[in-house]
């Protein structure tokens, strides 16, 4: 094992990277590997053949690397490696066995995954800001509306009491249906607005779960 050579290099792998048996069979490890990978497996292979002499490694452990390999045509290409150790009958390592896979196009596919939710991560947060800015407008259009509507409500229905009152006797029953029609609609406005005003202070509390009576919230918008 420690001459690292090859002894038998499957079909699938020479269709992988391009090259001939002939070829691939007296090629190096080094020469298929790019200099980062080779570094990193014969580190992995060190790290395992010490494992394995202090009985620490499982007999048949499979380890599995993400490598790069060059192509004859020049190229790099991304590859999963499934390694393990082949033992004589004393149990001794004296060769390595494994199995090589093209894993080029996964790769790709998980980094525009990867790329697509960080995307998706930006959106989301976009989003969030413009609503919250939104919730911020409609709070300050909610205050707005409440200010500039309830006072004129309120004298609208001073006035009406007013009339009510001072003109009691002067002013008929169809006159003071009126008024009190006056009345009854500015109450229902004000309570409209302070239901808005409500509505708007929802956006900066906590929701809170409670059990309504459904048939009276009917009742109450038919009679409305």
């Amino acid at each position: 094992m420690q001459s690292l050579k090859f002894i038998y290099i499957s079909p699938s792998v020479t269709r992988i990277l391009g090259y001939t048996k002939e070829e691939a069979i007296n090629m190096t490890i080094e020469q298929y590997l790019t200099p980062e990978s080779f570094q990193f497996i014969m580190k992995e292979l060190k790290e395992a053949i010490k494992l394995d002499s202090l009985k620490k490694l499982p007999p048949d452990e499979i380890r599995t690397y993400e490598v790069k390999e060059f192509c004859k045509n020049g190229s790099i290409i991304d590859v999963e490696i499934k390694v393990k150790f082949v033992r004589g009958t004393n149990g001794n390592p004296y060769a390595i066995q494994g199995t090589t896979s093209d894993i080029t196009e996964r790769n790709k596919f998980e980094a525009e995954i990867e790329k697509l939710n960080q995307t998706l991560e930006l959106k989301v947060i976009e989003r969030t800001e413009q609503l919250q800015a939104a919730n911020k407008e409609l709070e300050a259009f909610s205050y707005s509306v409440s200010h500039n509507l309830h006072t004129p409500l309120r004298l609208i229905k001073g006035f009406s009491e007013i009339l009510n009152q001072k003109y009691d006797k002067i002013i008929d029953d169809d006159g003071k249906h009126i008024l009190d029609t006056i009345s009854n609609n500015t109450q229902n406005m004000e309570k409209l607005i302070d239901s808005l005003l409500n509505l708007s202070k929802t956006t900066r509390s906590d929701l809170r779960k409670i059990e309504v009576d459904m048939n009276k919230i009917m009742n109450i918008v038919i009679n409305e």
